[in-house]
């Protein structure tokens, strides 16, 4: 059943506000496109005929997020005897810091959409725009590059309000935005002007103290139940972590050549086992959320190694299969398994009980 244009304009611009809210409040791959369309009010099968992947979803939703700012600080400025201070008044407040599915979408989302190079573009088209905005809306000193100082500023407020949201200290969290604040207004003032605010920093620095002294106050209690050894070679978690590491710095020289990372290699094996499979049955059998193997089997497909192809029963399935010139590397993949096995240096019965264990650890019973 088709609907009117109007309607269906509707229902995508829903899906984007909804989708903006939860990418900012719990990240990139911490909503799912099932939890989007269920706040949208919409079936998870309608998803396609507004977007063709998580991916394009993304780079929609943070641009309208970044739209959405930049409306703000229009309207912030344009009201304002003194716009700089309105500005940083609302953007470097305790509201925005505690409410980021609301908020900017650059202290939100930065740091995930550096690890995604397809959502990169629209990301940057927007910063750009930003930069623009602030050299032309916001007062700055004479003598030095306007856009440089917007650069600057804006780096300045993305990461204060990162930090802030980030330490579990709420005295250091407030400090951190004023002291942010304080700062990029400070220097429109006059020279003299800020040996009036000595005192303050006095106090400021006290309480800085006294944070510090409390995080080390807490880490000399050992937690309840744990040794009381703290050394680091006999953490479970330090075992485990260098044994990764080593896993996969064996895999590098290996895989190079080939032209595969570490979690495609893991892939292209699984799709050796069975193929074609869907994307969903992938993610779940690799332990990978949607947002994080929809990019890499789209490289794998760029790179000619997979392909990618709507399953004519359902639509909703994407099924990935080898291509010809994947499967050519079937006896150099293999090899590289044979050579891990000899590298570990541990017979089959003690591959086995070592991979038996790391199973377990990994999906405990009832999870």
């Amino acid at each position: 059943m088709r609907h009117p244009p109007s309607q269906t304009a509707e229902r995508r611009e829903k899906i984007l506000e909804e989708a903006s809210r939860l990418f900012r409040g719990k990240g990139i791959a911490g909503a799912s496109i099932a939890e989007v369309m269920k706040a949208s009010g919409l079936t998870h099968g309608a998803f396609y005929a507004h977007f063709d992947s998580k991916d394009a979803l993304v780079c929609a939703s943070l641009e309208r997020a970044m739209d959405q700012l930049a409306l703000e600080l229009r309207e912030t400025v344009s009201g304002s005897d003194a716009p700089k201070e309105a500005f940083l008044g609302r953007y470097l407040s305790q509201r925005h810091r505690d409410h980021p599915e609301a908020g900017c979408a650059m202290p939100a989302l930065a740091i995930d959409v550096s690890r995604e190079p397809g959502m990169r573009r629209s990301f940057t088209s927007r910063v750009v725009g930003m930069i623009e905005l602030l050299t032309s809306s916001l007062p700055w000193r004479r003598g030095r590059s306007r856009e440089d100082q917007a650069i600057g500023f804006l780096a300045a407020i993305v990461g204060a309000m990162v930090l802030a949201r980030a330490v579990d200290e709420p005295q250091l969290s407030d400090r951190i935005l004023r002291a942010t604040r304080d700062e990029l207004l400070d220097v429109d003032k006059p020279s003299g002007w800020a040996a009036t605010d000595a005192p303050q920093h006095k106090q400021s620095d006290s309480i800085l103290t006294s944070v510090l002294d409390n995080i080390e106050q807490q880490k000399q209690v050992p937690a309840h139940g744990a040794a009381a050894s703290g050394e680091v070679g006999e953490q479970l978690s330090f075992a485990l972590y260098g044994a990764a590491n080593r896993m996969i710095r064996l895999h590098k020289p290996l895989l190079e050549p080939l032209g595969l990372t570490f979690p495609q290699y893991l892939v292209m094996l699984e799709l050796f086992t069975e193929a074609p499979r869907t994307v969903g049955d992938l993610g779940t059998k690799l332990a990978m959320d949607t947002g994080t193997i929809t990019p890499l089997l789209k490289r794998l497909e760029a790179s000619g190694m997979v392909t990618r192809t709507r399953d004519r029963g359902d639509e909703r399935r994407v099924l990935i299969a080898l291509t010809d010139a994947a499967l050519a590397l079937s006896k150099e993949l293999l090899a590289v398994t044979d050579k891990i096995n000899t590298a570990c240096q541990l017979d089959d019965d003690g591959q086995e009980a070592l991979r038996d264990t790391l199973n377990a650890f990994a999906r405990p019973a009832g999870e």
